[in-house]
């Protein structure tokens, strides 16, 4: 049960970051040279994944995981 949650709770985080990455895409009218994760975030492949899978359309995307 722990783990369904938990996951649920990464799928909204990963909606949420893409949402932003797409509401953001949009003011430069879609002019996007790269997209980079960055953060501690980045540590975990599977969220990067899903946010990956949502906004790769837009373009490339860069993992440089790390804080600073």
């Amino acid at each position: 049960e722990g783990n369904e949650y938990a996951g649920l709770i990464y799928e909204a985080m990963a909606y949420q970051i893409a949402k932003g990455i797409g509401e953001l895409s949009t003011v430069v009218d879609g002019k996007v040279d790269v997209i980079i994760l960055t953060g501690g975030i980045a540590y975990s492949k599977m969220l990067t994944s899903w946010i990956k899978n949502r906004v790769s359309f837009i373009s490339h995307v860069e993992i440089m995981p790390g804080e600073n």
